[in-house]
């Protein structure tokens, strides 16, 4: 259906149709399971003409495909990320091989770096922390003994000054 269809589908270039339109369909089934809507019903609401078929194809053809997050903010941003290079226009920016968008989905899911996706910094330590239990609590009780060390130094170091100013003053 022109729901689901891949630009090089709507534009009419069937020289075009390989496996990377099968990958832009599975990404379109994605992108639906996420938000609940086909990617293009909503810009089939938005068509005013009488040969609407006709304008959504061509909007297919010239539009971005839409992001899940903006119809569902819950969607994981990984997940979304997923949908974007499944559904990209260019049949050259998309995923190879099924198997590579499905590993893509399995990662996500086993809690995985997702490779589509550019994770923020926290994220990262946070994955690292999670596969390295050992290093991370071995570093956490490293840091604590060196800020203890320090604040106890910084400590003393304050009450002797303060003691050779009074002695200075008494003296």
């Amino acid at each position: 259906t022109p729901m689901y269809m891949a630009p090089e589908q709507a534009a009419g270039r069937v020289d075009e149709i390989e496996k990377t339109t099968d990958i832009f369909g599975l990404g379109a089934l994605l992108f639906s399971i996420l938000t609940g809507y086909a990617p293009h019903e909503k810009s089939q609401e938005s068509l005013s003409s009488t040969n609407k078929v006709t304008e959504l194809l061509q909007l297919i053809v010239s539009s971005p495909p839409p992001k899940a997050r903006p119809l569902n903010p819950d969607a994981a941003p990984e997940l979304e990320a997923i949908c974007c290079k499944a559904m990209a226009n260019k049949r050259y920016a998309r995923y190879v091989t099924a198997i590579e968008l499905a590993e893509e989905v399995q990662n996500w899911m086993a809690g995985e770096r997702v490779n589509t996706y550019t994770e923020p910094w926290r994220k990262r330590v946070w994955r690292w922390m999670g596969t390295h239990r050992r290093i991370s609590q071995l570093a956490g009780v490293l840091l604590t003994v060196a800020i203890v060390t320090a604040m106890t130094q910084g400590v003393t170091s304050h009450q002797n000054r303060m003691a050779e100013r009074r002695a200075r003053f008494e003296g």
